[in-house]
């Protein structure tokens, strides 16, 4: 994330993005950020819109670790 927040603009909408996810890194619902957002992106073009609470990080994590058990 740092690698890529150098790379932006520090007024434009994805580096203030980028700002808020490392000011919050440590505390991101106990997940790994770069998997979330790995993983969120891969899949929300073809999830279902009213499932797409499903793809927040406390619920992510949640099925994740149904999926583990």
């Amino acid at each position: 994330m740092r690698k890529q927040r150098a790379r932006v603009s520090k007024n434009s909408e994805t580096g203030k993005a980028i700002d808020y996810s490392l000011k919050r890194w440590v505390a991101l619902n106990d997940i790994d950020p770069q998997a979330w957002l790995a993983d969120v992106l891969a899949r929300v073009l073809d999830y279902p819109a009213k499932r797409i609470g499903d793809l927040l990080p406390w619920n992510w994590h949640a099925e994740r670790r149904a999926a583990a058990a």
